[in-house]
């Protein structure tokens, strides 16, 4: 009788530790990455260069966000990026002239975003790495 009292209340520990989370309808994963970053990229054309972009959420899309001065393109240009918990995907766009594609992740916390992309302006594709920080 013991050993089937023990089975069953292991057997009910494991299925209430099996439970799923609940979700919160209002979570929305894009709001991790809004707000202002200081990008520092290592460029094959251009070596390194720091730079302030400003990320916001797509009014298009659930899983977009729209960065301003990506590559240090200037304020005025919108990138437009997917992101899937800490996946970034960078689909192949042009902003200001050049086709720009590439992804990364982004830490565990949210803090650092770190990105490998290409960019081609019609002169060849600058290969480049950016770290993120806040």
């Amino acid at each position: 009788m013991k050993k089937l009292t023990l089975c069953l209340s292991l057997s009910l520990l494991l299925f209430v530790s099996c439970e799923e989370d609940p979700v919160d309808p209002d979570f929305d994963l894009r709001d991790e990455y809004v707000g202002s970053w200081t990008a520092s990229e290592d460029s094959d054309f251009f070596g390194d260069q720091t730079y302030a972009i400003e990320v916001s959420k797509s009014d298009t899309s659930l899983t977009d966000i729209w960065v301003t001065n990506f590559y240090g393109l200037g304020n005025n240009t919108l990138t437009v990026m997917e992101v899937n918990d800490n996946n970034v995907f960078i689909p192949l766009q042009t902003v200001s002239g050049s086709e720009v594609s590439g992804s990364g992740q982004s830490g565990i916390d949210f803090s650092e975003v770190t990105l490998t992309y290409g960019v081609d302006d019609g002169s060849g594709v600058d290969q480049c790495t950016a770290v993120w920080v806040r």
